[in-house]
């Protein structure tokens, strides 16, 4: 769960994708310097974009990085690594939105992380250039032009940096081996990392840590795992609508959130949370359900903030998930179960933030 950088942002991303970022140059189609280590967002078709002078070559990687789980933060650390060694800025090309959006829109898969929390943690993790290209506008590229109109060209890469299974191009017809050919020609290095595997009780014989698995394990509930794969708390975003009152009612109000559509959801039911508004963290019970007690089928995600009180309506609230679900949705006979119910899991949610901590960095410790 990253804190949002300091800085400045300029330009203009769509009001849908703008991201929190606050140390960060948007550059649409016209150049501007970087000044001292603001991250330089390039938005809109690779053809498009201009990087500033004072950026003479990069170390890039290149994909989709929903969720930017420890198998990408294995990669990105290479490529800092790798940059800071040869004197290069550390960049990534990536997408937004899914390429499956655009390639099988029914098979597209629900988001770990919007592409403005992407950014916050490309930033976070040390990189200086990310390019955000729409998928439509280089479906069509064959993997030699994506290397020499995007890559050298748009982004002058003097190295790359990718995963052993990396394929692009159309038809994913590029490989490895494509990169190193073109590599030899146009003067680039080619560095591969291996892929990432852990084991877990789902996977006892370790597999290779991806951002399916994690969107398995919230179908799941299993968050406490989805976590450690993340190596941070899966989080939720949005902003505080008005709902029924109904939490209020009964002595227990609750935010509403206003989750975008395309986002990854845990498993209904309560989980133990860090809320956190305009930077403060507050332990919180959240609900993730329908509420079956009052007949409802409207999906919907609340907070309980524990020990607070205050006008939560049009802030923008973050739910850092802390273990795995205390308990799946139930429908109550009446409200009084259902409130001696809530009173038992608000008593289970302090007892598990009671023993961690609101520093998301030591989260998993």
């Amino acid at each position: 769960m990253p804190s949002a950088p300091n800085g400045i942002l300029s330009g203009a991303l769509s009001d849908r994708r703008k991201p929190r970022v606050s140390e960060a140059v948007i550059l649409k189609g016209n150049s501007r310097p970087a000044g001292g280590k603001q991250l330089i967002v390039l938005d809109g078709p690779p053809h498009s974009w201009r990087l500033p002078s004072s950026v003479s070559g990069t170390a890039v990687t290149v994909g989709v990085f929903d969720g930017i789980h420890l198998g990408h933060q294995r990669l990105l650390t290479e490529v800092a690594r790798s940059a800071a060694e040869s004197g290069r800025t550390p960049a990534v090309a990536t997408f937004d939105p899914h390429p499956l959006e655009v390639l099988a829109p029914e098979k597209a898969p629900r988001m770990l992380t919007s592409i403005a929390h992407r950014l916050e943690i490309l930033e976070e993790m040390g990189m200086g250039v990310v390019g955000v290209m729409p998928f439509s506008d280089i479906r069509e590229m064959e993997a030699d032009a994506f290397i020499s109109e995007v890559l050298s060209g748009c982004l002058r890469a003097g190295l790359l940096v990718v995963g052993e299974n990396f394929r692009f191009g159309k038809g994913g017809r590029g490989s490895v081996e494509t990169l190193r050919r073109a590599g030899s020609r146009k003067g680039f290095g080619v560095e591969v990392v291996g892929l990432l595997a852990s084991h877990s009780l789902s996977d006892p014989v370790g597999v290779p840590i991806n951002s399916s698995r994690i969107r398995r394990c919230l179908r799941e509930g299993r968050t406490g795992e989805a976590a450690e794969l993340l190596g941070r708390p899966f989080e939720l975003r949005g902003t505080v609508i008005h709902g029924e009152q109904r939490g209020a009612k009964m002595g227990i109000p609750t935010a509403n959130l206003d989750i975008p559509q395309r986002m990854s959801m845990p498993a209904m039911g309560i989980y133990a949370v860090w809320a956190e508004v305009e930077g403060e963290r507050h332990p919180a019970a959240a609900n993730l359900g329908v509420r079956p007690t009052f007949g409802e089928n409207r999906l919907m995600t609340e907070a309980h903030l524990l020990d607070f009180s205050g006008d939560l309506y049009g802030r923008h609230l973050k739910l850092g998930f802390i273990g795995d679900r205390i308990r799946p949705e139930i429908k109550f006979g009446s409200a009084d179960e259902l409130l001696a119910q809530v009173n038992r899991d608000i008593a289970e949610v302090r007892m598990r933030l009671g023993s961690a901590s609101a520093d998301p960095s030591t989260a998993l410790e």
